[in-house]
């Protein structure tokens, strides 16, 4: 896990450290969350937290100026109306499978207007959009 968060950290990817089994992001002395934002911090982090099992997840636009967004999809069944809107991962985006066997595609925000300040339900179907949260990493 550690490779991958600093992989994910040199490619500008702010990360946020899960307790282990849950999805509450490990939180500092301020109750804010702990956010990795350079590789060579995720050892000390994961080793200062106790927690030495943690999950990853990836900070979302516009939280802490990510730039990450996220179309989370519930359900399989969604994937042939998605790709006749256009969403698709065989762009530079990655795809990982959540902890219920669902999955997130993430982009990269690479636009001059705000990202997404909510989540955006798509009529009838298990997708919506992350915003101001975290995708679960690994």
């Amino acid at each position: 896990m550690i490779c991958q968060a600093e992989r994910l950290s040199e490619s500008r990817i702010l990360l946020v450290l899960f307790q282990h089994g849950l999805k509450a992001p490990i939180k500092g002395p301020d109750g804010s969350w702990v956010v990795v934002t350079e590789p060579d911090e995720i050892g000390p982090v994961i080793e200062k937290s106790g927690n030495l099992l943690p999950n990853l997840g990836a900070v979302l636009a516009p939280k802490s100026d990510s730039h990450l967004v996220v179309v989370d999809i519930d359900g399989s069944g969604a994937f042939d109306r998605l790709r006749e809107l256009g969403v698709s991962s065989a762009g530079a985006n990655w795809i990982a499978k959540t902890g219920r066997g669902n999955w997130h595609i993430y982009y990269w925000w690479n636009s001059t207007e705000p990202p997404p300040t909510r989540a955006v339900h798509a009529a009838k179907l298990p997708v919506d959009l992350l915003p101001r949260r975290f995708g679960n990493v690994c």
